[in-house]
């Protein structure tokens, strides 16, 4: 998937903004970040799973992935999007 690309600050808190929404995984519907989660969360790292996605020019995609393992630790703070 196609991360976001650019940074906007609301009310002195910066977002990320841009990327590709996920809407599916495989035949479930993804309508939240914990949809998201959940739906992945049962399936081993090393695994293929496709993906619907909708780019920000409005096209839908459907792409393969594979997945990695979740990080032990929480990611130090950057700045940007990345």
């Amino acid at each position: 998937p196609r991360g976001a690309s650019t940074v906007t600050t609301i009310d002195g808190a910066e977002y990320c903004l841009g990327g590709d929404i996920v809407v599916a995984v495989g035949k479930t519907e993804i309508a939240s970040p914990c949809d998201l989660q959940t739906a992945i969360s049962g399936v081993d790292p090393g695994t293929t799973v496709k993906l619907d996605v909708v780019r920000e020019d409005g096209s839908e995609q459907t792409i393969a992935v594979v997945l990695g393992a979740q990080p032990t630790s929480a990611p130090e703070a950057t700045n940007g999007c990345g």
